[in-house]
């Protein structure tokens, strides 16, 4: 019983609340030439009411083929991008970060993560605050091979998708 009593007293002293949140993913349902090859449920611990939802894209193009991934690890909207060559040769991804698309807060919405051990992978996220239908919502990166010579330019629509609420411990 101390304990919970000593907690609510730390709580309120730091200002701890809990919020509740909607969950958004990132969709490219509709977008031309692109695949869903796989659906499931997202599974995070504080996810409740979410349904299955596409967990994997393909897109294939001229040279190379890209898989979409939503994972497990984020309660933003996000992506996992990997390319592969059709001939079998190494091909980079090269994150193209447009810095004016921000939310009204002055949030730059779209963040990229290259893999450090592997330049075929790349990270893609979006910021909540960034849920707006005024803002353009767009995944941009080049392909590029062995010697940085540019194969192709990617700018992929997506749309952010309503699926569930989550909760969690904030700072107030």
């Amino acid at each position: 019983m101390k304990k919970i009593i000593y907690l609510v007293a730390v709580m309120s002293l730091f200002g701890c609340a809990q919020t509740t949140s909607d969950y958004y993913y990132a969709s490219l349902e509709g977008i031309s030439d692109v695949e869903i090859t796989s659906v499931g449920k997202v599974s995070l611990e504080k996810l409740k009411e979410n349904s299955e939802i596409p967990t994997s894209y393909a897109l294939k193009r001229d040279g190379y083929n890209l898989r979409f991934l939503i994972g497990n690890k984020s309660y933003f909207p996000h992506f996992k991008i990997i390319v592969e060559s059709s001939s079998g040769a190494r091909l980079s991804l090269k994150p193209r970060r447009n810095k004016e698309v921000v939310s009204a807060e002055g949030t730059i919405c779209a963040s990229y993560y290259p893999d450090a051990q592997n330049p075929s992978k790349l990270d893609f996220g979006w910021s909540s605050g960034c849920l707006s239908d005024d803002i353009p919502k767009l995944i941009s990166f080049d392909i590029v091979d062995t010697n940085g010579g540019l194969v192709a330019q990617e700018d992929l629509p997506f749309k952010l998708k309503k699926d569930g609420k989550y909760t969690l411990l904030d700072a107030i």
